[in-house]
């Protein structure tokens, strides 16, 4: 699915006849998230802060990088888990104000229980935003972090200041 996704951005941009080229953009943002599957069994909910550098080719597709660190508040017997994804993506604007975006890379899950260690797992994304102006947009994503046939999944909630 991402890489059809890619390929009609891309597509898009050589229809366009090569628009003007935006160059990069820096953006900081903070996000709530919402546990959900076998997640929302040992979590609550989460917050956390992400840096995200965008190359734009056009006015209508970037290439993403993010990196950042969610906590995972505990549920009943269970302590906090964290999460430090890094990922690599595309955003397209399917509108002047709205966009889609699909990200792949790793995260590492640390479950904060005495001696347990961190959790390397495929990590992806997809969702939607809304550009408020040139500096804030919000966006939603279904993120999922899979190893051995086990995902951990949440819905994620960004508010992001570009630069």
């Amino acid at each position: 699915m991402i890489a059809a996704f890619t390929a009609a951005s891309f597509a898009t941009f050589a229809q366009e006849g090569g628009s003007t080229t935006k160059g990069f953009k820096f953006s900081v943002g903070v996000n709530a998230a919402l546990p959900i599957g076998d997640l929302a069994d040992i979590s609550t909910f989460g917050a956390g802060i992400d840096v995200q550098g965008q190359y734009w080719f056009s006015d209508k597709v970037a290439a993403t990088l993010d990196a950042g660190f969610t906590s995972l508040f505990g549920k009943d017997d269970f302590e906090s888990t964290s999460l430090i994804p890094v990922r690599a993506g595309v955003r397209y604007m399917a509108t002047p104000q709205i966009y889609l975006t699909g990200k792949v890379g790793m995260g590492n899950l640390k479950y904060n229980a005495d001696g347990a260690e961190g959790v390397t797992a495929f990590g992806y994304a997809v969702g939607a935003g809304y550009k408020i102006n040139e500096k804030f947009d919000l966006g939603l994503t279904y993120d999922g972090y899979s190893k051995n046939s086990q995902t951990n999944s949440m819905i994620n909630l960004r508010v992001g200041y570009t630069f």
